[in-house]
């Protein structure tokens, strides 16, 4: 999978884009990844593919969805769980 740098434009394979996003446009290696994994709107190509709103902002996404590229909340149920059940210990 390939996805275009933001910035430049140009296109990349993952772990080049990761590189490329640190070197020369400063971001973290986590934002990049999350850029990579979870690209934005307008990075996605034309396909069809169901969609719901975000509880937590309304934003219409994908409903395969993990992390909400509107708010950054997690809108999976059981993945949500899951991390509680952790926090508590």
């Amino acid at each position: 999978m390939s996805v275009n740098c933001p910035t430049c434009g140009k296109l990349y394979k993952s772990k080049h884009f990761v590189n490329h996003m640190k070197d020369k446009h400063g971001w973290t290696r986590a934002e990049a990844e999350i850029y990579y994994v979870a690209p934005l709107p307008e990075n996605i190509p034309d396909v069809e593919m169901d969609l719901m709103q975000c509880p937590f902002c309304g934003v219409e996404i994908p409903s395969n969805l993990i992390v909400c590229w509107g708010c950054g909340e997690c809108v999976d149920s059981h993945i949500r769980e899951l991390a509680e059940m952790y926090r508590r210990g």
